[in-house]
C-alpha cells in the first residue's frame, strides 16, 4: 500500500452542523445538533411542535404563537428579527409580510389572565363582593345571559 490513508466522516457529525429553515407554509424545521441547542429552547416557548425525532423538529408559526409572545413580552417584530438571523436562507416573502401584518396589529390587541367566579346565588356574590380586598379585583358584573345549564 502506498499513499495516506483518510478517514471518512462519520455521517452523524454532519448532521450536527444542520441549520434553521422557514418556509413558505409557515414551518420551522430546525436540523442537526448545534443548531437545536441553540433555538430550540427559545423557539419552542411560543411556536407550536409538529414534529421530532434525532434529526429534525418542526414547528409552526401562526396567531397562537405570536399571541404567546406577545404575552411575553416579545414582539412579532423581533420574532422576525431573530428568525431572519437565525435562518440559514432569506424568509420567503409571505412569512416576511405576517410579521409585519401582525406587528401592526399588536399595538391594537392586549391580552389579558383573567379569572371568571360564577354563581347561581346572588346572595354569595354580594358576600364575595364585600369580603376585604375583593372590591379591589372585581371590574365589572356580567349580566344573566339566559343560558340554561
Amino acid at each position: 500500500m502506498s499513499g495516506s490513508y483518510e478517514e471518512l466522516a462519520a455521517p452523524d457529525t454532519q448532521a450536527a452542523d444542520g441549520q434553521l429553515l422557514v418556509l413558505a407554509d409557515y414551518t420551522v424545521v430546525i436540523s442537526g445538533l448545534k443548531p437545536r441547542i441553540e433555538h430550540e429552547t427559545y423557539l419552542s416557548k411560543f411556536l407550536s411542535k409538529i414534529s421530532d425525532d434525532e434529526n429534525a423538529v418542526i414547528y409552526k408559526i401562526n396567531f397562537n404563537s405570536i399571541a404567546k409572545a406577545h404575552s411575553a413580552g416579545i414582539s412579532p417584530k423581533k420574532l422576525k428579527g431573530y428568525l431572519e438571523k437565525a435562518s440559514s436562507e432569506p424568509l420567503p416573502a409571505n412569512v416576511a409580510r405576517a410579521f409585519d401584518d401582525w406587528q401592526a396589529k399588536a399595538g391594537r390587541i392586549k391580552i389579558r389572565h383573567l379569572a371568571v367566579l360564577e354563581t347561581d346565588d346572588a346572595i354569595l356574590l354580594e358576600e364575595i363582593k364585600h369580603m376585604k380586598g375583593m372590591g379591589k379585583v372585581i371590574t365589572s358584573q356580567l349580566k344573566k345571559l339566559g343560558v340554561n345549564k
